[in-house]
């Protein structure tokens, strides 16, 4: 091809910054006065074609015309509006081609014609692996609202259609050399949508301010298809494959777009999609956590009635006139015929006094590692949302450096709860001396004759000690004054009725250390470890 070795020529120059500036106005510049734009990309189209283009110069080590050409074909064409619908790629192709490289603006006449001068670009681009031309008028008046068609010409047969398109059914085969583009998206599999939370969630998790862009997460995919560790499909490899989810995500309100529009977060319907999907998967798990799955019996609010025959002693009050005409009914008897054993007694337990619990979470910077926030995130929505349905009262206090409360009690308002999990970050060290004292403060906040409960979800490793329990700590050698001051807020809590339960998340080969041991013994509780998905259903069933 003539245009081929000048490309190639120009691929290889670095760019610098006030050039690829230039560059990129002049593409977006082209897209407002093209003949054949009905409306061109807006200053938003702009910032999002540089912000692609920042993600694809780290991975090809440096700002070029090839890694422009791939960010413009990202980002113009749904952001353009063709007066002939449909033609959008093409047309950006050939402004991108006439920018970049001074070729002048053509389009391909007939199915035999030379394929786009832009073979420069990757074959998972749509418009160089497809070779996208301009529908002839009759073909566009075959459009409906739900399809687009588009022609593939016999120089792109070689070239095999993308996986991502025909996966999640995006492209259909019509005609002979005729394929459509389908508007409606299908459902993404419940186990795939599981498996992209979590991965969203530890590229959340990565980011100082809590928030996710475009480029941070092709960025991430790039780096896990190229470990070799992880199997991923081929839309999260694929930039267009990537937008096209990440849209999707957005529409069933998995993602939230940010205020600034640049960026966007997870939100609590992602940690709910992720806890049911995991629930149906964990053995007879049907459902929320609370329900089918089981939640201990420590949490119960209401016995069960009592309905027994009379026995010496009973109270004549006690005699339940109803059931015992019931089983008078049951028997066929005469009333002549009624004898002591007939009546039935009905015993009405008294209603079990209301549970606080405190779940205090660990958010220093150890629990980044091996996905622990992400279950710290899975047993607290969990354990709550199954306390609530229970009847009893729910806060969360959270510790790094220092403890603070971050949910007041509530016994209604799960979805208060889960929208905060879904947001935690982790910086700093573990004071869990601290986080076990801020959650006995709330406890006793209030005066009440609820049960008291701290549920403790860490990794176990506390690094830091309060600068006033410090002081009131005799430094001796040889002693870890974290651990002690830990220990000494526990017996605290338990000599004032609290019981202190531990949820110890630990790598697969790790042992439960003697430190959580310590702290749920001397809290009257018990100590339950969380490695895996699996381990959940023992945590539900607590």
């Amino acid at each position: 091809m003539v245009w081929l070795p000048l490309i190639k020529s120009k691929d290889s120059e670095a760019l610098a910054e006030s050039e690829v500036d230039k560059l990129i106005a002049e593409i977006v510049s082209r897209t407002r006065t093209h003949p054949d734009i009905a409306r061109g990309a807006s200053v938003r189209g702009s910032l999002a074609f540089r912000e692609v283009l920042n993600g694809l110069s780290e991975i090809d080590n440096g700002l070029r015309r090839e890694s422009i050409g791939k960010a413009a074909l990202i980002t113009l064409p749904p952001r353009i509006l063709g007066r002939q619908r449909g033609n959008e790629i093409t047309i950006v192709s050939d402004i991108v081609q006439e920018v970049l490289y001074a070729i002048p603006f053509s389009r391909i006449k007939d199915e035999s014609a030379s394929p786009s001068v832009l073979n420069g670009l990757p074959a998972n681009n749509i418009a160089e692996g497809l070779k996208l031309r301009p529908l002839t008028r009759g073909q566009g008046q075959k459009l409906t609202q739900k399809e687009l068609s588009i022609i593939i010409g016999e120089a792109a047969q070689n070239h095999e259609i993308p996986n991502y398109l025909r996966s999640p059914k995006l492209l259909k085969k019509a005609e002979q050399n005729q394929h459509s583009f389908t508007r409606k998206q299908s459902k993404i599999p419940a186990r795939e949508l599981a498996n992209t939370i979590m991965e969203l969630m530890e590229v959340q998790d990565r980011q100082l301010d809590g928030e996710m862009n475009f480029e941070r997460m092709y960025i991430y995919y790039h780096l896990k298809a190229n470990s070799g560790r992880d199997e991923l499909s081929t839309q999260k490899r694929d930039y267009d494959g990537l937008k096209t989810l990440i849209d999707e995500l957005e529409k069933q309100g998995i993602l939230r777009a940010t205020e600034t529009g640049s960026s966007f977060t997870l939100t609590a319907k992602a940690l709910d999609t992720l806890l049911k999907s995991l629930t149906t998967r964990l053995p007879g798990g049907r459902g929320q956590p609370g329900g089918a799955i089981g939640f201990s019996r420590t949490f119960d609010s209401e016995r069960q009635p009592e309905i027994r025959r009379y026995r010496s002693g009973d109270f004549f009050g006690d005699i339940s006139v109803r059931h015992t005409l019931k089983e008078i009914a049951r028997q066929k008897k005469d009333l002549s015929d009624i004898r002591r054993s007939d009546f039935r007694v009905f015993m009405k337990q008294p209603r079990k006094r209301q549970s606080d619990i405190v779940l205090c979470l660990d958010t220093s910077a150890s629990m980044w590692e091996q996905h622990k926030l992400v279950y710290v995130r899975l047993a607290a929505a969990g354990l709550a949302g199954a306390a609530i349905e229970n009847g009893d009262r729910v806060g969360v206090v959270t510790f790094n450096n220092s403890a603070q409360t971050t949910i007041p009690f509530t016994e209604k308002d799960k979805d208060a709860i889960i929208s905060h999990l879904v947001k935690l970050s982790v910086r700093g060290n573990t004071n869990i001396g601290d986080g076990i004292r801020c959650a006995s403060q709330l406890l006793f906040q209030e005066q009440n004759n609820n049960q008291k409960y701290i549920l403790l979800i860490t990794d176990g490793q506390p690094t830091a000690v309060s600068e006033r329990k410090l002081e009131r700590l005799k430094v001796g050698k040889g002693r870890d004054l974290t651990e002690e001051s830990a220990i000494l807020e526990t017996r605290k809590a338990a000599a004032r009725g609290v019981k202190v339960s531990a949820i110890h998340i630990a790598n697969k080969d790790e042992a439960s250390g003697r430190f959580i041991s310590n702290i749920a013994r001397d809290g009257r509780g018990k100590v339950r470890r969380l490695s895996r998905p699996e381990d959940l259903a023992t945590i539900w069933r607590w």
